[in-house]
């Protein structure tokens, strides 16, 4: 008798853990095997369990039925699974342990939907392949779903701990995780989010400095009255953008005016935000500039300003964050700071091979700064002051991926 009647259960696991990473250099049927062989590994998939059809995985994921096709071939010839003619595919015995580096991510399921996160974490992926790739480190992904409970918690810690010597992450509602990791002995790198802890290698953005320097652009063209569109103030990283445009206006001798300041809770959004700009616009608390410290702020900042009848950027000049989809497209083109996932994934696999290879015992800490990238909301020339050309290349990269 099978331990599993229905394939429900492995579905279920499935999709929350996979993780799909356009950028990798193995094809997308093997990252799934070697995900899945993850699971095996860390006996979250037992014996004569059966997996789902190859049409409802690849409907999950989002990708094609013979990409999963593939993918169970690949499970096949490694051992672990097992293809019965007319009754489906179903796990094999398996025991075994994994090493080195994990990258922890929401599940490749609940990512799908929204382009600008895969891109996120696609970016950030990229930087630590590339830099890993000539060494003896391995590099896995594995998908988390959050939050969880204290019993789950504890399993997975025991899992990863006997998995892995490193992880990654970014996602402050892991941090109990990280924190019980660390005590377990795993080396914790976090990245993005700075979460305070002195156990925890870090990697950060220096985000006071990119809103100055963004601040500062728009004052250099003759902006005098600047709003600044950011998050919620109960957000961690609200204040560290907040005070870098504070910085770039004291520097200029200009004076705050909290009038043209717009705080967003729901900021990952677009409609909270285009509701905001609604509110403001309509209510005249705009200046000459909007300075964003968020994705979808620049974007709303400008549609509604022109659907009100302001031009961009002659009345207006608008500043995004953080935008390459949405900002090359947008009519003017907008100016939009780069935030560097590129350079921080680089930067934490440089610190997991100082961990690892080196074996160095105290946590690292590296920054990486912003970039401008210009387009025609901020009413300069887009050689004013020169585009960087290797953000540009790598912004053309990720939209590609993304076709």
């Amino acid at each position: 008798m099978r331990s599993m009647s229905s394939n429900t259960s492995v579905t279920e696991m499935l999709c929350d853990h996979l993780v799909i990473d356009v950028l990798a250099k193995d094809a997308v049927h093997r990252q799934i095997a070697s995900q899945a062989e993850t699971l095996f590994r860390m006996n979250k998939i037992p014996p004569e369990a059966r997996f789902p059809t190859h049409r409802q995985l690849a409907q999950a994921l989002g990708t094609h039925p013979m990409t999963i096709s593939r993918a169970y071939a690949e499970l096949a010839s490694r051992g672990l699974v097992r293809q019965e003619r007319g009754r489906g595919t179903f796990a094999n015995r398996f025991s075994g342990r994994l090493g080195h580096v994990a990258v922890l991510l929401p599940p490749w399921a609940e990512l799908v939907p929204h382009p600008h996160i895969v891109y996120v974490h696609q970016e950030f992926l990229a930087g630590v392949h590339q830099t890993l790739q000539s060494t003896l480190l391995g590099v896995q992904t594995v998908g988390l779903k959050y939050p969880m409970s204290n019993e789950q918690l504890e399993e997975n810690v025991a899992r990863i701990a006997a998995s892995f010597d490193v992880v990654m992450c970014m996602i402050p509602e892991l941090r109990p995780l990280l924190q019980r990791l660390a005590e377990e002995g795993v080396k914790v790198i976090t990245y993005y989010w700075q979460m305070n802890d002195d156990r925890f290698s870090e990697v950060r953005f220096r985000r006071r400095e990119a809103m100055h320097d963004a601040t500062l652009h728009l004052i250099r063209q003759g902006r005098r009255r600047i709003g600044f569109w950011g998050r919620d103030t109960n957000d961690p990283l609200a204040e560290v953008g907040f005070l870098g445009y504070l910085d770039a206006l004291e520097e200029a001798g200009l004076t705050y005016d909290p009038t043209l300041t717009i705080r967003c809770k729901h900021f990952l959004d677009l409609p909270p935000w285009q509701q905001a700009a609604q509110e403001i616009v309509r209510a005249g608390r705009i200046g000459d500039a909007v300075v964003a410290d968020v994705n979808h702020a620049g974007h709303a900042a400008l549609k509604k300003l022109q659907a009100h009848g302001y031009r961009v950027p002659d009345d207006v000049a608008v500043v995004g964050f953080d935008d390459p989809f949405t900002a090359p497209s947008l009519q003017p083109p907008m100016t939009w700071t780069y935030l560097p996932r590129y350079e921080m994934g680089q930067a934490a696999a440089e610190i997991a091979k100082s961990l690892v290879l080196e074996q160095i015992e105290k946590p690292i800490r590296r920054d990486v700064v912003g970039k401008l990238v210009l387009g025609q909301s901020c009413g300069a020339s887009q050689t004013a002051d020169g585009i960087r050309g290797a953000a540009q290349q790598e912004i053309s990269m990720m939209q590609a991926a993304f076709v």
